[in-house]
């Protein structure tokens, strides 16, 4: 199309957008999933949430999604519940820490 808004008569393209050409299913939501869901639990707002996840850069919240999707997963297998990691005490003794 020429830039004066007129048509050509030349054939148009559409190209699909990513999310269209992705058929199978997101196997990391689990992991936005449980963010969210820990950010609920600890008294933070939807909206504090969606800031957060915009303010990270594509890349590194793909790889986060990634780490906490692996996290789901050895939850999932421990059968541990959110409450469980946020409020429980660690089993870690400290030996010598400052020495």
């Amino acid at each position: 199309m020429p830039r004066d808004g007129t048509d050509d008569g030349g054939s148009s393209t559409s190209v699909a957008s990513r999310e269209d050409e992705c058929s199978a299913p997101d196997k990391h939501a689990g992991g936005e999933k449980l963010f969210r869901e820990m950010g609920r639990s600890v008294g933070i707002e939807d909206e504090t949430l969606n800031n957060v996840i915009q303010s990270v850069s594509g890349e590194t919240w793909r790889k986060r999604r990634a780490g906490l999707h692996l996290f789901l997963d050895n939850m999932n297998s421990k059968k541990l519940h959110i409450v469980d990691i946020l409020h429980g005490r660690s089993d870690i003794i400290l030996a010598k820490a400052l020495t």
